[in-house]
């Protein structure tokens, strides 16, 4: 059965001499995984199955999965995939998506979302971009987390312990000290990402050494979730 839906790429992998499995998150059925035949052949090298491309496909639907027909482009983002600083962190969201995301899970919400995002990708700042979309599509799968109260006794806090493990901030109240420590200018980083202003022009600057803390305790939380580190965070680090 022939279907037709427009998708933002999330990855592609060679399979066999010409072929590639490529990931797509689309807007009608969420996460897709779509085989390529030839495309190596007919599309060249790169093609249009770069990564951040919102396409629109044509599919064939079998009880083996998707099979690509046709691919039209909608929207390229040079600026990204040609500015490795650009690129690396949006890799990192790329790979979030898809290790986070089941698949064939419609989520029409989370598609405009990241095209929202990929949009405000290529022209703000990438590092704040995708910390604060991180922390978005966190609560999208339903990980959200708790910054104003302890997450173990509900006591009010302007600072405390983060803990990947219980998805918040916690007090000394049930005296353990673990979690990585967030003084009370760390915790409005955390919120001001939680609340980034998409549509909106961005207000004030945020300090270095604080938003260096709110992303150590982002990525914790991302790596408890995933059960594993991110393979694109790793590439992060070699290039910095």
């Amino acid at each position: 059965m022939e279907v037709r839906r427009t998708a933002i790429l999330l990855s592609v992998r060679e399979s066999g001499a010409s072929d590639r499995i490529a990931v797509f998150f689309s807007k009608e059925q969420g996460k897709i995984r779509v085989f390529c035949p030839g495309s190596r052949r007919k599309l060249g090298k790169g093609g249009i199955l770069q990564p951040f491309s919102i396409l629109e496909l044509q599919l064939d639907e079998t009880r083996e999965g998707f099979r690509l027909l046709e691919a039209q482009c909608v929207e390229t983002y040079p600026e990204i995939v040609s500015d490795w600083e650009r690129l690396a962190y949006g890799s990192i969201l790329l790979e979030t998506v898809e290790a986070l995301w089941p698949e064939e899970e419609s989520q029409i919400e989370l598609f405009d979302f990241l095209c929202v995002v990929v949009e405000t990708l290529r022209q703000r700042s990438p590092r704040i971009t995708v910390a604060a979309a991180l922390w978005k599509i966190l609560e999208f799968a339903g990980f959200g987390i708790e910054f104003d109260c302890c997450v173990q006794c509900g006591t009010p806090l302007e600072e405390g312990r983060f803990s990947s493990s219980e998805g918040g901030i916690i007090d000394n109240c049930a005296g353990i000290c673990v979690g990585t420590e967030c003084p009370s200018s760390v915790l409005e980083v955390l919120k001001s990402l939680q609340n980034y202003p998409w549509n909106e022009k961005v207000q004030g600057v945020i300090r270095g050494k604080d938003l260096v803390i709110a992303e150590k305790v982002l990525l914790e939380y991302l790596t408890y979730q995933l059960e594993k580190p991110l393979k694109s965070l790793q590439f992060l680090q070699k290039m910095k």
